[in-house]
């Protein structure tokens, strides 16, 4: 399995806990998670993004958008961060799932069965798919995702949607660290991932 195949594992966050790695910052205080998760941001779109930030039962939120931009630390595994910003499409169809991963979680509920509920909400309509085009940012520093075998750090980068889209289809073969590559193949919240240099 590739480097890329395997972050999929980091962003839905399906997989077991591992160790915490040392490098990985750790947040203390609400405002430094509210500071972690504007990173993933553009500056000039922080002032008024969206925060939500974790707590014991799951995200809350601390600031409304002003702009349309939604940020939070996501915590795919306890030892992850992985600081994000969608546009209003994201936040409307892709971050209502993250919000409820992070409630069961909290609440005890297996992966097995999230995995269940998430399947189950895409069939119901509960979640779906990104409508049009559009793009979340994760242009932080602190990226550390599970790479499936060890939580790693990644380079900052940007999201594209791109539903049920697999790396054939912009002819990637998903192992080029200088092109762009599908994560989530074939879901309904894939993305095109292009990274920053």
């Amino acid at each position: 399995m590739t480097t890329r195949k395997m972050l999929l594992s980091a962003m839905v966050g399906f997989m077991s806990v591992g160790p915490v790695r040392q490098e990985l910052p750790v947040v203390k205080t609400e405002a430094e998670e509210i500071a972690m998760a504007l990173g993933a941001a553009p500056e000039s779109l922080r002032a008024d993004a969206g925060v939500w930030v974790m707590g014991k039962t799951g995200y809350r939120q601390v600031r409304p958008a002003k702009n349309g931009l939604t940020c939070l630390v996501e915590h795919g595994r306890p030892d992850t961060n992985e600081p994000i910003c969608w546009d209003p499409e994201g936040t409307e169809t892709i971050m209502p799932l993250v919000l409820d991963r992070a409630k069961w979680r909290a609440a005890g509920v297996t992966d097995d069965e999230i995995t269940r509920k998430a399947a189950e909400g895409f069939a119901n309509g509960t979640y779906r798919a990104p409508r049009r085009p559009g793009i979340a940012y994760m242009l932080s520093e602190h990226n550390y995702v599970f790479n499936g075998q060890k939580v790693i750090h990644y380079s900052p980068h940007v999201m594209s949607y791109a539903p049920y889209l697999h790396n054939a289809d912009i002819a990637s073969t998903g192992n080029d660290p200088d092109a762009p590559w599908i994560l989530n193949e074939g879901s309904p919240h894939a993305y095109i991932i292009v990274v920053m240099k």
